[in-house]
């Protein structure tokens, strides 16, 4: 796996933890987001790389921020 897809995994399970948390499905969360089901579900998978629109979106309605650390993100650390 290349060393970008863990930023997709470690998004994806983000979205899915606090999803669960809320009790929220992936169809209401799709629906209200427009977004198919099929999208979250790889976006939470780490299968699917999320625009940060859409990714604002989901977070709206998980009412939660979206937070992005570049100097923490594993995958952009000793890629050289």
């Amino acid at each position: 796996m290349k060393k970008k897809y863990h930023v997709y995994k470690a998004i994806g399970s983000a979205l899915r933890t606090i999803r669960k948390e809320q009790g929220e499905t992936l169809t209401d969360i799709a629906a209200e987001a427009g977004i198919s089901k099929s999208f979250l579900s790889e976006l939470e998978r780490g299968n699917k790389n999320p625009s940060l629109g859409t990714l604002g979106k989901i977070a709206k309605c998980l009412k939660v921020g979206v937070q992005i650390d570049f100097i923490d993100v594993p995958c952009l650390q000793n890629t050289r």
